[in-house]
């Protein structure tokens, strides 16, 4: 009787906190656990036949090691793996290394789309063999919104369908805000419009170094920086 009061406090205790997750391993009961706006862990691979869509939703998606993917043979305008929109609020985190988004083939970001008025933060997730049309941008991730990363995030592997690498597209005066530990972060941005510090409109891999708290793109460093950021480096 005591340890089962003892497990009902701690989850309690966890609901409260909102620790809370409800665990999916098919594609129809996280398309439910978001139509639900609740805390979602995956427990295994999810292959999507349809872009993910969050619309008008607070949603925590844990990815915890596992894929979520989608198998396309051409790009279209409804290729992402996710559609973050209506004013949504996605965090995507994986509480076990290797938590990956696959597979997307889309005319701008595939895979993952975030228009303005859309927050999504990625946390410790890997974003690879995406893709968007020759025409087009963001074969990992395409932000006119807000997007955050904390922990190591890896954007890379992803490219245009005509072969060129294209990773993170930041519509004009967009940037990647960063805070917290982000050692070990691989993250190739486009812009839109350069800024006057970058004439380039494709910058080299950003491979950020240790604690941050900063926004990018930069050319050699993050801005604004306090006296505990170090650099954003270049390669």
């Amino acid at each position: 009787m005591e340890k089962r009061i003892v497990g009902l406090l701690v989850l309690l205790c966890m609901m409260v906190q909102g620790i809370w997750a409800q665990s999916v391993s098919t594609k129809e009961e996280l398309i439910g656990a978001i139509a639900n706006g609740t805390n979602i862990q995956l427990t295994a691979d999810i292959q999507l036949d349809s872009y993910l869509d969050i619309n008008d939703k607070t949603v925590t998606i844990d990815l915890n090691g596992h894929k979520l993917s989608r198998s396309l043979t051409g790009h279209n305008s409804a290729g992402h793996v996710i559609w973050a929109h209506g004013g949504s609020n996605l965090t995507l985190t994986s509480s076990v290394a290797g938590g990956s988004i696959e597979g997307g083939k889309a005319n701008n970001g595939g895979a993952i789309h975030i228009p303005h008025g859309n927050t999504v933060t990625a946390t410790n997730v890997i974003f690879q063999n995406n893709s968007a049309a020759s025409n087009s941008n963001g074969g990992g991730i395409w932000n006119g919104g807000s997007l955050s990363i904390k922990g190591a995030v890896t954007v890379s592997g992803n490219k245009k369908a005509s072969g060129a690498p294209h990773n993170v597209f930041l519509k004009s005066g967009k940037v990647i805000n960063v805070a917290g530990n982000i050692a070990g972060s691989n993250i190739g941005v486009t812009m839109e419009t350069p800024g006057a510090s970058s004439p380039r409109a494709t910058l080299p891999t950003l491979h950020l170094l240790t604690w941050a708290t900063c926004s990018l793109p930069t050319r050699q460093t993050c801005t604004p920086c306090s006296s505990r950021t170090t650099r954003a480096r270049h390669v």
